[in-house]
């Protein structure tokens, strides 16, 4: 049981580890930030939406990068 339990914690670990965080600024031609914009990931990597700066974050999971 007790190697359950740790092989259990271990794959958890590892899977949080492998994860990719992808961050960035969406901003027009002229070089301002453009709030709200959609950012999206295709094959169903996710999406976020930018902050009032034009910021994202995105934490991907592996095989969608």
């Amino acid at each position: 049981m007790k190697k359950l339990i740790y092989f259990s914690l271990l794959l958890a670990i590892s899977f949080a580890f492998s994860q990719k965080s992808v961050t960035g600024t969406v901003s027009s031609n002229s070089g301002s930030p453009i709030p709200g914009a959609n950012v999206v990931v295709s094959q169903g990597g996710g999406s976020t939406t930018t902050d009032f700066d034009g910021k994202y974050a995105l934490n991907l999971k592996p095989g969608t990068y």
